[in-house]
């Protein structure tokens, strides 16, 4: 079934443990088959990169089961057998946050399975995702081309920002592709102590890379501890 996605703001959403299963979200404008046909030096290019609004101004932006969430907390909830496909920015959960803070969305006891597929930021929980994860899981199969994870794009730098939080999912894509966060802010490696729990189990596959296991850089040497899974790229 088709399902509308929701753009909402100082909500509070409690799933109640229960599932939302076999909803179907086709939110694109790009041909996103026909792209992998395009010269990858001109579609992922530094230019195309820093300028991708500009490239493609009709595109689609967040994509998920909420649209856009802002001042929000979103508690004990599970999406099954979803099938989610957008353009920029998407998630199975969730396809944007508020870039103003981490603060302001809350995720916890949330988890997602089955098929996400996007362009540029594409992550099983979210796309351009800034909020704090409590209890998140990924199982679903994530398939992008720039910018693609298990979790969400960018991680953010605060301690304990992040806790229970992993990826089971394969995650497919052309570069910066990793399990947890394809980017990451510089001091974000610091939330990541082991008591913390945050870790990948799913498949990481780069056309060019760079990929790894929680980041799509090299960066972090405690990322070997967490990757339980191969890296092929």
């Amino acid at each position: 079934n088709e399902w509308t996605p929701v753009t909402a703001s100082n909500i509070i959403y409690d799933g109640g443990g229960h599932s939302v299963s076999g909803f179907a979200i086709h939110d694109t404008w790009l041909d996103l088959d026909a792209l992998s046909s395009i010269d990858s030096s001109l579609l992922f290019g530094d230019y195309w990169s820093k300028n991708w609004r500009q490239s493609f101004p009709q595109a689609n932006y967040c994509s998920g089961f909420f649209k856009y969430l802002e001042k929000s907390t979103i508690d004990n909830l599970k999406l099954k057998d979803i099938d989610v496909e957008g353009d920029l920015a998407v998630g199975g959960l969730l396809g944007c946050t508020s870039s103003n803070t981490s603060d302001n969305v809350i995720l916890s006891r949330v988890s997602v399975d089955g098929n996400v597929k996007g362009l540029v930021m594409v992550g099983g929980i979210g796309g351009n995702l800034r909020a704090k994860l409590y209890d998140v899981a990924n199982f679903a199969t994530v398939t992008g081309s720039k910018y693609v994870s298990g979790i969400m794009n960018e991680a953010d730098a605060g301690l304990g920002m992040y806790r229970f939080v992993r990826n089971h999912g394969d995650v497919t894509g052309y570069a910066y592709v990793a399990g947890i966060a394809s980017e990451r802010q510089s001091r974000s490696g610091l939330m990541y102590a082991p008591e913390y729990y945050v870790y990948n189990r799913g498949n990481i596959s780069a056309q060019e890379g760079p990929a790894g296991g929680l980041f799509a850089d090299q960066y972090l040497p405690s990322k070997e501890l967490f990757r339980l899974s191969p890296i092929t790229k």
